[in-house]
């Protein structure tokens, strides 16, 4: 399981890298330049801030569409009640 977990957080993280390289080259980010394009600021406060909070919000999302209650109920009568 824990295999399955390192290959989970690689894949991610490699994707999460590539994207962000793709978006900082598409708004023209130059490592060596002293100051950057009005463009290129931008996208860095998305990378850091704009993601995040739509990442969050989507996970709160789904943390309030889950019925956690309703399955405690079906687990705990399945408990008492098993079907064998």
């Amino acid at each position: 399981m824990y295999s399955c977990t390192s290959f989970g957080m690689k894949v991610g993280g490699g994707i999460g890298s590539a994207l962000s390289g793709w978006l900082l080259a598409a708004a023209k980010f130059h490592a060596s330049a002293l100051t950057q394009s009005a463009g290129c600021s931008n996208m860095l406060t998305f990378l850091f801030a704009g993601i995040p909070v739509l990442f969050t919000a989507l996970i709160v999302f789904i943390y309030f569409k889950l019925d956690v209650e309703k399955a405690n109920t079906r687990l705990r009568a399945e408990k008492d009640h098993p079907l064998n």
